[in-house]
């Protein structure tokens, strides 16, 4: 054989092995991307597989937010406000990745010719402190309407030494019924990111980890804090604001705990007068309703919290139930009160549990 034909002979293969590899993830396709069977998908990366599941999966609006908000349960947004939601929501979600999500969520919106989108939008106040938002770990290469970048899927390296293995062995072990790990289960859209079943609550676990630093908050840089947090209000709140659509935004019920650290890192205040910003803007939309569970009763039982921040599923619930109705619905006028109110609890807080808090 020449040398010619040596070389001729390796670059068909590769171009066969390649065609291959890209027919089989076309057909397995382990991230949705190009069709969701069944309702049902694995859960790997949030990043990887939402793309997917916003071009692909049967609603008619969406959530978007942080792990705050994965343990949502559609299910009771369909019997409480008579729609039809998709789950959204990424661990530490950043300002950058919540407008890419708005972004595909609208164009897809316009794709199946729905008259307006709604919106239930996550308010984490840790997110307008970012300075640079890095997105190097976000596949954009899946959130564009480009077909000739989806090579980087079909023959990409997160999808074949991490997504089909993995997304393979699931399925026989499912069809073999044998118990695998649950992070990777293969479930309804409805449960992706779904964490309520892999943590325990309880206020020793929440103290434990409090006193251990273990999930502890991360570091806020506190120079010059109120004037970046407001100018990233002012630039990326309202820039996923469209006249013709609805929103329903909400602040998260952190625990009184988490309240207490900021307060103690010199922070709390200025969580609280950018709050009070945040509802100032957002006054001028007649198309936004804003909840705010962050001064609720309930924020001083740690009981309700796996951490210092991170709730049970039974508060998910609730918050889900009081977006049909007006109970937590708050505005700028209400803003002073509600503050009040939380570093009072702060306050009684702190006394009443010195004894651990300060060892």
């Amino acid at each position: 054989m020449t040398e010619k034909k040596f070389i001729q002979k390796v670059i068909s293969a590769v171009i066969v092995t390649l065609i291959i590899m890209g027919i089989l993830v076309y057909l397995w396709d382990p991230y949705g991307y190009y069709r969701i069977r069944d309702n049902r998908i694995m859960y790997v990366a949030s990043a990887y597989i939402d793309a997917g599941i916003i071009k692909n999966a049967d609603y008619d609006s969406a959530i978007i937010g942080s792990s705050m908000s994965q343990n949502f349960n559609p299910e009771t947004f369909r019997r409480c406000l008579g729609i039809n939601p998709v789950k959204i929501c990424t661990g530490g979600l950043t300002l950058e990745q919540r407008d890419l999500f708005y972004e595909t969520l609208e164009r897809s919106r316009k794709k199946r010719m729905l008259k307006k989108g709604r919106y239930f939008v996550e308010i984490g106040l840790s997110g307008f402190n970012s300075e640079d938002d890095d997105m190097s770990d976000t596949p954009l290469y899946l959130y564009d309407d480009n077909a000739l970048n989806d090579y980087r899927y079909l023959l990409g390296y997160e999808t074949w030494m991490r997504a089909m293995p993995v997304s393979v062995g699931y399925a026989l072990a499912e069809k073999l019924d044998i118990d695998m790990d649950t992070r990777h289960n293969i479930e309804s859209i409805d449960n992706v990111g779904d964490w309520y079943t892999r943590y325990e609550l309880g206020r020793d676990r929440v103290i434990k980890k409090y006193k251990n630093k273990i999930d502890a908050i991360a570091y806020q840089n506190t120079e010059g804090m109120y004037e970046r947090m407001c100018e990233n209000v002012d630039k990326k709140l309202t820039g996923i604001i469209d006249d013709g659509n609805e929103y329903v935004m909400y602040f998260p019920p952190y625990s009184v705990l988490f309240w207490c650290y900021a307060k103690e890192a010199g922070y709390a205040d200025v969580y609280l007068s950018v709050k009070q910003h945040i509802l100032d803007v957002l006054s001028q939309y007649d198309n936004v309703r804003v909840y705010d569970f962050q001064s609720a009763d309930f924020i001083t039982d740690l009981d309700n919290y796996r951490d210092s921040s991170h709730y049970g599923r039974h508060i998910s619930e609730l918050m889900a139930e009081c977006f049909a109705g007006d109970n937590y619905l708050t505005d700028e006028k209400k803003a002073p009160a509600s503050a009040a109110k939380l570093k009072e609890m702060m306050s009684e807080f702190e006394k009443e549990n010195e004894s651990w808090m300060k060892e």
